[in-house]
């Protein structure tokens, strides 16, 4: 007989079912059952490989318990693997598929003819049934089998797995202090409740199942109590077969139902260290606040022009975001490494430009008596056929005749000033009594003299002029200037653009997967019981201080609230700090927990509700919101840290749920997350609309208020008439910048001269960014220092 030939597996090749020297040795009492297992593994794969050589190939996605030695513990790491692909489209396939439906079908056929003539006797119908339940049970009986074979390969693996994972756990323990962190734990319960919930669909189909199932065996037992009475013998097989098909049942759907929750989880969550991804945040936020400086800086570094004029868009970007695109393109990233691609980013979201324009325009003005008219160029004329051709010894447009030193004319097609008006130039007063043709030679006033000769000589000089006295108290002066412009704009393109370009087809279904979980980091409670994300006003992270102008790491989340709003502890520990620090906080709290590592700061209270030494849970009000200290409005600055390192309280901290809509004292509240939703949506579908004075429609485009107007009326979010800015404003209920949320509205003045203080209007968007008619229609940061020069106010709409 031909001796078989062994199966080696090739040592640079990884398997997940490869046994090393030195794990046999670690597991001394399962020598032999592993030798035993491994050489069946082997000879296994050697027909498993041969005939995978045959088959077309597709990816999947795996993971396996790797050792990251750099960090000293153990994570998980995802990869994609080639799997034969086992097509159904083929010709032996259909045989196959064709066979079975043919012996249902005779099967079928052979039940109904009994079932016509089993009325006629009771012991025809027991039997017909119990062969029809027997018959369902083998078919049970030969897939619980292969379900037993494929279950033993299954704890074989598991086995195998949990061995080495136990194995680098034990190695790790007196190595890295990780190891007794309790955040991890925590977050393994947060990460299994969220994968419930998200698992809805699953969970339904299931629960359809169970009915099913439970439906089913009602019937099944009743069916049986019949048959028992009739013929005890066959009526106990019955129920045997039953409870078995229904155990097999119901096992198969638990481990669907777990195997699923457990990869959906791991899936999606951040493989990254918490020091990586907070390193990595930061950076970002430093680049957007270098660029807020260097925008606001530009009227220093660049003068010498009339006018300088911005179109900024929002410095901003989504924290979550960023995190799940490098988690998604580099799995469990360091900070160092990708620091080059946040650049990437950072250059594709951010597009700066600076460009200068000479423009000349025409101004109107209301000039009041005695004030300047600037300064002016004048030529001259006499009443000679020179000057004046066919009008030569006639009267003056006025009616009058012309006199030397009083009469002056102005153009006759764009004149500065209308007939009548007094001017005083050279210490001598004029009157405008005549007009002419000399606009296009950049002359303002022709000056009458007797003579020719007087005229030639007076040839062109710009004079300083006057309104004299003898007008009314203001005149109406129409001036052509020569305007020199810096004009600077920051345009802000979506990062999605630039991820999706980016990543490929399987990374991008990570990337998806990490912002809807958040990467599972939310451990932590909520510092208010209602939704606060759209009165979030600063980031942790880098920023231009507000007080010194200098860039420096703003370390907490600042909330914006309503003066005395409660605010809760986000952990469990010991109030270690209540009290006041003149020189940042304010009125603050620091709240403990040391055998943890967390420590929590809420700063700028009004009033504190705990003490010091004092044991909170979470939950629990410690004080309440106001602006006391290095502070610009009532907010919460809540920081965050484990184990003295800081971390970005937005990524660990719950949302308090649904949006709050009503202040303490009773009067209009924030337009709610569902409204707001609503508005914004019906609002998007017109950005980059142009900017058309007097517009009010989709047909003509809009102007801000006919835009604002449109929007809140055609959404169903509120009904406001066509009116201007001030008239929208007229509407509103007054509050502050900290007060606002999403869905207010915001005010400007003096954006052009109208006569009456509000002269613009945007949608307030949360974040310190609104939506409005520019031109075009657009997202705009109101941080700039154009919107922070025409900043009029905050207003909410009253009911």
């Amino acid at each position: 007989m031909k001796k078989e030939k062994r199966f080696e597996r090739s040592k640079d090749r990884d398997s997940p079912l490869r046994f090393n020297t030195e794990e046999k040795e670690a597991e001394q009492i399962f020598d032999k059952k592993l030798e035993r297992l491994e050489g069946k593994a082997n000879r296994a794969e050697q027909k498993f490989q041969m005939a995978k050589q045959k088959l077309p190939q597709k990816r999947v996605l795996k993971s396996e318990w790797v050792t990251d030695e750099s960090k000293g513990r153990i994570k998980r790491r995802f990869y994609f693997e080639q799997e034969p692909s086992l097509s159904k489209d083929g010709v032996a396939e259909k045989v196959k598929v064709n066979a079975r439906q043919l012996s249902r079908q005779m099967s079928q056929s052979m039940h109904k003819k009994v079932s016509e003539h089993e009325d006629e006797n009771v012991g025809v119908e027991a039997s017909h049934k119990s062969e029809k339940f027997a018959e369902h049970g083998v078919q049970k009986w030969k897939r619980h089998k292969k379900w037993r074979e494929r279950r033993a390969v299954k704890r074989f693996k598991k086995a195998n797995l949990n061995y080495m994972f136990e194995r680098m756990k034990s190695e790790q323990q007196t190595t890295n202090p990780l190891n007794k962190n309790k955040l991890f734990q925590k977050r393994k319960i947060k990460k299994d409740y969220a994968q419930a919930k998200k698992a809805v669909k699953s969970t339904k189909t299931t629960a359809s199942n169970v009915v099913r199932i439970k439906n089913g065996t009602e019937k099944a037992i009743a069916l049986a109590k019949e048959l028992f009475s009739k013929k005890k013998i066959i009526g106990i097989i019955v129920v045997i077969l039953l409870i078995f098909i229904l155990l097999s049942s119901i096992l198969s759907t638990c481990a669907a139902i777990f195997t699923q929750a457990g990869t959906a989880i791991a899936t999606s969550t951040w493989l990254s260290d918490d020091s990586d991804i907070n390193q990595a945040e930061f950076y970002y936020t430093k680049l957007e606040a270098e660029l807020q400086k260097k925008i606001d800086s530009i009227e220093n570094e660049h003068k010498g022009y009339d006018e300088y004029n911005y179109n900024i868009g929002a410095i901003e970007h989504d924290p979550v975001q960023i995190i799940s695109y490098l988690s998604a393109k580099f799995e469990a990233f360091h900070y160092p490494d990708v620091q080059k691609e946040i650049d990437k980013l950072f250059q594709s979201q951010y597009q700066l430009e600076l460009k200068e324009e000479i423009i000349t325009r025409t101004v109107t003005k209301e000039i009041k008596v005695g004030e300047s008219l600037g300064k002016v160029v004048t030529s001259a004329y006499c009443s000679c056929v020179i000057c004046n051709g066919q009008w030569t010894g006639g009267p003056t447009a006025s009616g009058v005749m012309p006199t030397a030193n009083r009469t002056i004319a102005v153009d006759a097609k764009n004149p500065f000033l209308p007939l009548g008006t007094k001017v005083v130039m050279n210490g001598i007063e004029y009157t405008v009594e005549d007009t002419g043709n000399f606009d296009k030679y950049g002359v303002t006033f022709d000056i009458y003299f007797n003579t020719h000769e007087e005229a030639t000589q007076w040839g062109h000089k710009t004079l300083d002029a006057y309104l004299a006295e003898g007008n009314k108290n203001t005149v109406t002066v129409k001036t052509t200037e020569t305007i020199k412009q810096l004009n600077t704009s920051l345009k802000q393109i979506p990062l999605s653009q630039y991820i999706q370009e980016n990543l490929t087809e399987d990374q991008f279904e990570l990337y998806e997967l990490y912002l809807e979980s958040r990467g599972n980091r939310q451990n932590f409670g909520s510092p208010f019981n209602f939704d606060w994300y759209p009165s979030i006003t600063s980031y942790p992270g880098y920023r231009t201080a507000p007080f010194s102008g200098e860039i420096k790491l703003h370390k907490g989340l600042d909330i914006g609230m309503s003066e005395g709003t409660p605010t809760q502890a986000i952990h469990d520990g010991i109030v270690t700090t209540a009290g006041f620090s003149s020189g940042g906080y304010g009125n603050y709290v620091i709240v403990e927990d040391t055998e943890k590592g967390y420590k929590s700061l809420y700063g700028h209270f009004k009033e504190l509700n705990v003490s010091q030494g004092q044991v909170v849970k979470v939950g629990d009000v410690v004080g309440f919101v106001g602006t006391t200290g290095a502070s610009t409005g009532n907010h919460l600055h809540l920081e965050f840290y484990y184990k003295n390192e800081l971390m970005n309280a937005y990524f660990y901290v719950n949302n308090g749920g649904e949006a709050q809509t009503e202040t303490e004292d009773g009067s209009t509240g924030a337009m709610s997350a569902v409204n707001f939703k609503k508005l914004i949506a019906y609002a998007e579908q017109y950005l980059g609309y142009p900017y058309v004075f007097g517009g009010s429609t989709p047909a003509t485009s809009f102007d801000c208020s006919g835009f604002i107007s449109w929007v809140y009326t055609k959404s169903g979010v509120h009904n406001i008439p066509r009116t201007t800015a001030q008239g929208i404003y007229d509407q509103t209920q007054k509050v502050s910048r900290n007060e606002a949320r999403a869905g207010d509205l915001i005010f400007f003045t003096e954006t052009y001269p109208a006569g009456r203080p509000v002269t613009h209007v945007g949608i307030y968007v949360g974040n310190g960014r609104m939506l409005h008619c520019g031109d075009p229609i657009q997202y705009t940061s109101i941080d700039t220092p154009y919107w922070q020069k025409h900043f009029y106010g905050f207003g909410r709409l009253k009911n």
